[in-house]
């Protein structure tokens, strides 16, 4: 089992209904591909860690990376692990604008939550990600 974050920034806006699409369709591509993970965004920025076969998961992040509607895309921490932390999610989804996903954390409620800022703290990336897999997302 192999995992990976990354960090991103979206060269536009994304309304509520882009990511509905964006998630449904990560969903399907992740089930025929034995991966799961959660996304997080804010801010025009994506928070996410995905986990399965490395090869996989490094082929997917390819392709995330070289996706023109990124920028700034940039491995925070990958490695390998021997059990997944998000294994009943094809893809966990939360948009930390919104103040009822927000409300979901608790040991960051207290904490202003800057994306930018975990381009330097990956471990801080991997606890708020970490958090959200004691919660009891849908997909």
């Amino acid at each position: 089992m192999f995992s990976l974050i990354y960090l991103s920034t979206l060269n536009h806006s994304m309304s509520d209904e882009e990511l509905t699409h964006l998630m449904r369709k990560c969903k399907e591509n992740n089930k025929l591909l034995n991966i799961t993970g959660m996304l997080l965004y804010k801010d025009n920025h994506f928070l996410q860690l995905l986990e399965g076969d490395k090869q996989i998961v490094l082929n997917l992040y390819n392709e995330i990376a070289h996706d023109p509607r990124h920028s700034h895309v940039a491995v925070l921490q990958m490695n390998d692990t021997d059990h997944r932390y998000f294994s009943d999610w094809s893809m966990g989804f939360y948009n930390l604008n919104n103040e009822a996903d927000l409300n979901q954390l608790t040991h960051f409620s207290d904490q202003k939550i800057e994306f930018s800022d975990f381009r330097h703290d990956a471990p801080k990336a991997y606890q708020l990600l970490k958090q959200f897999s004691l919660t009891q997302a849908t997909e």
